[in-house]
């Protein structure tokens, strides 16, 4: 597996559950919350998915990319 491969973000419901809602609170949701253009982004690509991986295997996962506000300031692919 290449280590691009390994870095692809993972799909799950629980991602968009834990980040949905809080942009309504702050009166933000023109701006926040769903990941669409537009709208700022502070995201974090990670090697493991965090919600199938072994717990005793997740001190393994390593940070692929970071954006916030929508850049990059991180990229390790």
């Amino acid at each position: 597996m290449s280590d691009y491969t390994r870095c692809l973000p993972w799909k799950s419901k629980k991602r968009g559950q834990r980040s949905f809602g809080g942009q309504y609170t702050l009166g933000f949701e023109d701006r926040l919350g769903t990941l669409e253009a537009g709208k700022l982004a502070d995201i974090t690509v990670l090697s493991h998915n965090l919600f199938t991986t072994p717990l005793e295997e997740i001190r393994e996962a390593r940070v692929c990319l970071t954006l916030v506000d929508g850049n990059v300031v991180y990229n390790n692919l």
